[in-house]
């Protein structure tokens, strides 16, 4: 290839590969620069040694200097080694930890969950006792029998001198139980009086048999107390065996009645 040849050679190339290539616009010069490539990757004429292709056969067409090269191929990337479980401190690779950040976290909730759920469980179920245990707060030779509702009642009111109007009471075999403010001793607080029930016909003011008072003191409910024995009311001893003991205990506006059958049996002292 003279000189000429290599200058135009390089100005096609340079309107080929240059920073202002415009010979796609031209196909003459495209052709043309095609055509000195393959004459320079050509070596010079050699009648001796010029290669002659066999019969047949037709040398590979030359290769199109615009045409797309095909992606190299990305050798496949090694599996990270795995940590040793018994080394303390493994760490996880980043891309790793990534991709399982997510259920990870996921996870962590659902046991959480799992963890919390019995915990406030068990935190109801203690709570629930210790107000059970703080309400009734029975042995095991107690049991609750009923709770009475207070109503307006009529008993005499010769008996509770200081109490204005018609006292809260309620009716339990043959025993009358009267809510007072004040009265038998008590001054401003609400009062607790269990009593035989006067028989029908009887003056109901007065007062056959033994009666039991209480009051509240501080936080403390009113509380009378009554044992069940030959001298007590028929329909509480068809209730309760002789020697039970039972409880009159103000709570709001009801009467919690306890009996205790720890007695029962036992010699009368």
């Amino acid at each position: 290839m003279d000189d000429v040849t290599r200058t135009e050679l390089a100005g096609l190339q340079a309107r080929a590969y240059g920073p202002d290539a415009d010979i796609r616009s031209d196909p003459a010069a495209l052709a043309r620069l095609r055509e000195l490539e393959d004459a320079a990757r050509r070596p010079a004429p050699d009648a001796a040694s010029e290669p002659v292709a066999p019969p047949g056969r037709t040398a590979p067409p030359a290769r199109d200097p615009f045409a797309p090269v095909p992606p190299r191929p990305v050798p496949p990337r090694p599996a990270p080694p795995l940590p040793d479980p018994a080394a303390e401190g493994a760490s996880v690779p980043a891309d790793d930890a990534a991709v399982d950040a997510a259920p990870l976290a996921s996870g962590s909730r659902r046991r959480l969950v799992r963890v919390l759920w019995p915990a406030s469980v068990v935190a109801a179920v203690v709570a629930t006792a210790g107000v059970a245990a703080g309400i009734h707060s029975l042995t095991s030779s107690q049991y609750e029998v009923e709770r009475l509702a207070l109503s307006p009642g009529t008993p005499g009111q010769a008996l509770f001198g200081t109490t204005q109007g018609v006292p809260d009471s309620a009716t339990f075999h043959g025993l009358t139980v009267v809510r007072t403010v004040g009265g038998l001793g008590g001054a401003g607080d609400d009062c607790l009086t269990v009593y035989q029930t006067p028989p029908d016909g009887g003056d109901p003011a007065s007062i056959e048999g033994p009666v039991s008072s209480g009051c509240t003191a501080g936080a403390l409910p009113a509380i009378a107390q009554v044992g069940v024995d030959a001298g007590s009311p028929r329909d509480l001893q068809d209730a309760f065996p002789a020697g039970t003991g039972l409880r009159f205990e103000l709570d709001g506006d009801r009467v919690r009645v306890i009996a205790d059958d720890s007695g029962v049996g036992q010699p009368a002292s």
